[in-house]
């Protein structure tokens, strides 16, 4: 799977795939403010942390569909 290249500007921004909130915006989902923004490398796709959840298990963000870790982006 080809991996997405995010710009290393300072003002790029990136956005929740699922409720296109990013970090310090309210998520429409939750209508909690997004703290960080993670990367499912499996679904390619990126969730905010109002979006995915925190497994205690794992000890780590992970996605909805598919129950993947993620990786924290922003």
């Amino acid at each position: 799977m080809k991996k997405k290249r995010i710009p290393e500007t300072e003002d790029f921004q990136v956005l929740c795939g699922y409720c296109g909130a990013t970090v310090g915006q309210i998520s429409g989902r939750t209508e909690e403010e997004v703290h960080a923004v993670y990367e499912c490398a499996k679904c390619d796709s990126y969730y905010c942390d109002q979006c995915s959840y925190f497994s205690t298990g794992d000890q780590a963000q992970c996605c909805l569909r598919c129950d993947s870790r993620l990786e924290k982006i922003t």
